[in-house]
C-alpha cells in the first residue's frame, strides 16, 4: 500500500476519534454520534468547495444541522409524528443534494438523521444536542475556510499547468505517428473539463462572488479546451512560433510569472497578420478562439463571462418545470427514498421491533436515483454483510472477553479509513455494528438477527424501486440524449435565420448552448453506470459541434465588427442551410470568394451543419447500446 495513503488515513484516524471522544465529553454520552455525524459531514463535504461564501453557507449549515436535530426528536416522540416528520426531512434531504452530473452528497445527513433518531434525548437534553448541532455546523464551514480557502484559483493553476504540458507535447508529437498524442489529448480534456465544471458548480452556487481575476483563469480553460479539441482533429501542421508563444505567455501568466498584457501582446500577434499567412489548418482553426480569448481576457464586467457558464435562465425553463416533477429523476428518487424511509420508521416504532433500524440504515445504504445502482449496491450489501456476520460470530465466539471485544473494534473503525470498496466497507460496518452490542449479548442471535434484518430491507428496497415510479439510468440517458440532438437542431435553425448579427445569435445561442453543455454533462455523469462506447462517441461529437459553434459566434463578432461583406455572407449561409452540398460543391463556394476571413466563417458554418446530421447518427448508435 502507498506509504503516503497509510500516514495520511492514519492523521486522519486518530484526529476524528480524538475529535469524537472530545465531542463526547463536552456534549455527554448521549451526543456521540452527533459527534460521529458531524465529523462525517465535515470530511465528505470537503470535496466541495462552500468557502466562496462563508457567511450564508454557515447559516446554511447549522440551520440545516439544527433542522435535522429537531426533525429526528419529533420522529422520536411517536409513530405517527414520525412518518411525517422523517418524510419532509428526508425528501428535503435527497432533494437538495442530489446532483444531475456529478456524485450525490446527502449520505452524512440521512445518516445523521438516522443516527440521532435511534439515539434519542429527552426534552431535557434537547439544549445541549442543539448546540452540539450548532458547533457541527461551525465545523463544517471552518473547515471549509482552512482547507478550500483559494481552492478554485489552486486547482486552476494546477489543471491548467497539466493541460498545458499536455497541450504543447501533442504539438510536438503531431506531425509524427506517435501513439502517446491520444492519451495526452484525453489528459488535458479531463484537466479542463474538471476545471470547467468547478468554475460551473462555483458560478451558479455562488455567482457574486466569484472575481473577474478568477474568471479570467476560466476563459483561459475555455481557449485551451478549444484547442484541445482542434489538436485531436488536426493531423498534421507547421509554422506554430506564434501559437507557441501564445502558450508560453498564458503558462507565465498562470504561475503568476506575467501579466495579462503579454498574453494579450502574443494574441495581438495574430492579429497584425493578415489571414493569408495562415497556411496551415491548425492557426486557421484556432483564429476564432483566440479572439474570444482576447475579447473576454478585457472584460472588466464579470456577469458578462458568467452569464455563459449560469445555468439560471436556462433552469428557470427547464429546472423548476421538470425537477420538480415525477418525470424528473431527482425529484423521484427524493420522493421514493423519502417515502421508503418514513414507513419503514412508523412500522418499527409501531411494533417497537428490537434493532429495527438495521432496517431503516439498510433502506438508507441502497436507496439510490437509479435502479442501475441500486441493484449493485443491493448485492454488495448482502454479500459484505453475510460477510461480516459470519466473521463476527466466530471471532466473537472464541474471544470472551468484553474488554478485548470492545477493543476489536479499533482496528475495524482504522480499516475503514482505507476501504474505498462498498463490499468491504459493508463487512467493516457489520462488525462494527455488532460488535458495539456484543456486550452481554447472545452473539449467534444477534449475528443471525444483523442477517435477517438487512435481507427485509434488501427486499422492501428491491420492491419499493420496482413499484414507487422506478427510474433506470438509461431511460433518463436515451431522452437526455434525444434532448441534445434536439438543441443541436434549435442552434442550426438559428443560423438559418435572416440579417443574423452577433447581437441576437449571441442572445438566442447562449441559453441553447448552456443547455447542450449541462445535457452533455448529464449524459456522461450517468455513463459511468452505463458504460457505453457509444455514448462516449456521442458525448465527443457534441462537444465538438458546441465548439464549432462557439467558433462561430467569435467569427460572427468579427465579421459583424468589420462589416465585411455582409449581404453575401447570408445569401451563402441560405445557400448551404437549405441544399445537400457535395464536396465539389463545397470547393467551388470556396474557390468563389477572395476573402480568406469568408472563406474561414463558410467553412466553420459547412461543419456546423454536417455535424448535425452525423450527430443523429452516433445519437441512434448510443441509443440502442444501452
Amino acid at each position: 500500500m502507498d506509504k503516503k495513503k497509510i500516514i495520511s488515513s492514519t492523521i486522519v484516524f486518530f484526529i476524528t476519534t480524538s475529535i469524537v471522544l472530545l465531542f463526547s465529553g463536552i456534549f455527554g454520552g448521549e451526543n456521540v454520534l452527533v459527534g460521529v455525524q458531524g465529523t462525517a459531514a465535515v470530511l465528505f463535504l470537503l470535496t466541495i468547495d462552500f468557502s466562496l461564501n462563508p457567511v450564508k453557507n454557515t447559516i446554511y449549515f447549522v440551520l440545516l444541522e439544527l433542522t435535522i436535530g429537531l426533525a429526528a426528536y419529533i420522529a422520536s416522540l411517536n409513530p405517527y409524528l414520525a412518518i411525517i416528520s422523517t418524510f419532509l426531512m428526508m425528501f428535503y434531504i435527497f432533494y437538495t443534494f442530489t446532483y444531475n452530473t456529478k456524485k450525490p452528497a446527502f449520505l452524512p445527513f440521512s445518516l445523521a438523521f438516522i443516527y440521532m433518531l435511534y439515539d434519542p434525548v429527552t426534552a431535557q437534553q434537547l439544549p445541549k444536542r442543539f448546540l452540539g448541532l450548532i458547533v457541527c455546523g461551525l465545523a463544517i464551514m471552518l473547515l471549509q475556510i482552512l482547507a478550500n480557502k483559494d481552492r478554485l484559483k489552486k486547482e486552476s493553476v494546477s489543471k491548467l499547468n497539466n493541460a498545458l504540458e499536455s497541450i504543447n507535447k501533442q504539438i510536438e508529437l503531431v506531425n509524427t505517428n506517435s501513439t502517446e498524442r491520444l492519451s495526452l489529448n484525453k489528459d488535458a480534456e479531463v484537466n479542463l473539463n474538471q476545471l470547467i465544471e468547478s468554475f460551473t458548480f462555483a458560478i451558479n452556487q455562488n455567482k457574486s462572488k466569484v472575481s473577474i481575476d478568477l474568471l479570467k483563469y476560466l476563459s483561459i480553460a475555455q481557449f485551451l479546451d478549444s484547442l484541445n479539441i482542434e489538436l485531436n482533429k488536426t493531423n498534421k501542421f507547421t509554422n506554430t512560433e506564434d501559437l507557441s508563444a501564445l502558450l508560453n505567455s498564458i503558462k507565465l501568466y498562470v504561475n503568476n510569472e506575467s501579466n495579462i498584457d503579454s498574453i494579450l501582446d502574443n494574441i495581438s500577434v495574430y492579429e497584425s497578420k493578415n489571414l493569408e499567412n495562415y497556411n496551415n489548418n491548425l492557426n486557421l482553426v484556432v483564429y476564432p478562439y483566440v479572439a474570444k480569448l482576447k475579447r473576454d481576457l478585457q472584460q472588466t464586467n464579470a456577469d458578462k463571462i458568467i452569464n455563459e457558464y449560469s445555468r439560471s435562465k436556462f433552469f428557470e425553463n427547464f429546472n423548476l418545470k421538470n425537477d420538480l416533477s415525477f418525470k424528473s429523476a431527482k425529484f423521484t428518487f427524493a420522493f421514493r427514498g423519502a417515502l421508503l424511509l418514513s414507513i419503514g420508521v412508523f412500522l418499527v416504532a409501531l411494533f417497537n421491533i428490537e434493532n429495527g433500524k438495521w432496517i431503516i440504515f439498510t433502506l438508507a445504504a441502497i436507496n439510490q436515483p437509479y435502479l442501475d445502482k441500486a441493484n449493485i449496491k443491493l448485492r454488495d450489501r448482502m454479500i459484505g454483510t453475510l460477510v461480516g456476520a459470519a466473521i463476527f460470530f466466530v471471532v466473537y465466539s472464541i474471544v470472551k472477553d468484553d474488554s478485548v471485544r470492545m477493543a476489536l473494534l479499533l482496528p475495524v473503525g482504522y480499516a475503514m479509513t482505507y476501504i474505498t470498496k462498498y463490499t468491504y466497507s459493508v463487512i467493516c460496518i457489520t462488525l462494527f455494528a455488532l460488535g458495539s452490542i456484543s456486550v452481554g449479548a447472545n452473539i449467534p442471535f444477534i449475528a443471525v438477527q444483523r442477517l435477517i434484518f438487512v435481507l427485509i430491507g434488501c427486499v422492501i428496497a428491491i420492491i419499493a424501486d420496482r413499484l414507487i415510479f422506478p427510474t433506470y439510468a438509461y431511460k433518463y440517458t436515451q431522452s437526455a440524449i434525444n434532448k441534445s440532438i434536439a438543441t443541436n437542431k434549435e442552434i442550426v435553425d438559428l443560423l438559418s435565420k435572416k440579417d443574423i448579427s452577433v447581437e441576437t445569435f449571441a442572445k438566442n445561442v447562449q441559453p441553447l448552448i448552456i443547455k447542450n453543455r449541462w445535457l452533455n454533462k448529464y449524459i456522461a455523469y450517468n455513463n459511468t453506470t452505463l458504460n457505453s462506447k457509444n455514448v462516449d462517441e456521442f458525448i465527443y461529437n457534441q462537444n465538438i459541434f458546441i465548439n464549432d459553434v462557439i467558433a462561430f459566434e467569435s467569427l460572427l463578432y468579427t465579421h459583424d465588427k468589420n462589416s465585411i461583406d455582409k449581404a453575401s455572407l447570408e445569401k451563402d449561409f441560405n445557400y448551404i442551410i437549405n441544399n445537400n452540398l457535395s464536396n465539389d460543391d463545397v470547393v467551388r463556394l470556396m474557390d468563389a470568394k477572395d476573402c480568406h476571413f469568408n472563406k474561414l466563417i463558410l467553412n466553420n458554418f459547412i461543419n456546423i451543419k454536417n455535424n448535425l446530421s452525423h450527430s443523429n447518427n452516433l445519437s441512434n448508435n448510443a441509443i440502442k447500446s444501452i
